[in-house]
């Protein structure tokens, strides 16, 4: 006897539901779960990546720093090797400007005649400029003379008993060694005259055996100490 199957559907037709909803309910959450994760990893990421840049700008902040404060003070070191070469340079301009009168006067004991007798040897130095800046006023004191160009006079003074030794003396005085310390010029127009005779008149007083005496004053215009 054959018995057919029955089939009972007990579903009514809004119940009814296909598994296409289910599968989206179910990995709709998982894809947005591990959307958010991924978000999570890559900002971790970046987060980290973040810390370590800041990490590296931060020493090479530091270690500019350090270079600025070594640089600076390589520049002042600077700064002040220069300023002492300057002021070594100065003072080797002043060694070579100077004057040395040693040897003038060595030579204007060797050359003064027998027959003069010299009472006054006098070396008139021009007055000391100031090189310091007034009180009360800020900057950097000059490191030398004002002037350019800075003149002696050498004065020789004594009695003689005629004319002709002091000429001797004052030919003497023109050659040699003397020509390094002692100005000689005889025209008016190319400059002050040296030597130049301030007075030349007899004594009241006598020698020993007698002779009237002749008091004379040479001055002498020194060579000129230059500072350009």
């Amino acid at each position: 006897m054959n018995t057919k199957s029955v089939h009972l559907n007990l579903l009514r037709d809004n119940e009814r539901l296909s598994s296409s909803p289910i599968r989206l309910r179910v990995l709709a959450p998982l894809g947005a779960i591990l959307a958010c994760l991924g978000i999570v990893g890559w900002w971790a990421m970046l987060s980290g990546q973040a810390i370590l840049l800041n990490a590296e700008v931060a020493k090479v902040e530091n270690e500019v720093k350090e270079k600025e404060v070594q640089n600076a003070a390589i520049i002042a070191k600077m700064n002040q090797a220069r300023d002492l070469e300057s002021e070594l340079a100065q003072l080797e301009f002043y060694r070579n400007a100077r004057i040395v009168w040693g040897p003038t006067l060595v030579g204007l004991a060797e050359a003064m005649p027998i027959r003069i007798q010299l009472t006054e040897l006098k070396l008139e130095m021009p007055p000391r400029e100031i090189l310091e800046l007034p009180k009360g006023v800020k900057g950097i004191p000059p490191w030398g003379p004002k002037n350019d160009i800075e003149v002696s006079r050498l004065t020789l003074a004594g009695r003689t008993t005629k004319e002709t030794p002091v000429m001797n003396l004052m030919e003497s005085l023109a050659d040699g060694v003397f020509t390094n310390t002692l100005a000689h010029c005889k025209d008016p127009s190319k400059g002050e005259i040296s030597p130049k005779i301030n007075s030349f008149r007899q004594d009241s007083r006598a020698d020993d055996d007698g002779v009237r005496l002749l008091n004379f004053e040479i001055e002498y215009r020194t060579a000129e100490r230059r500072f350009r």
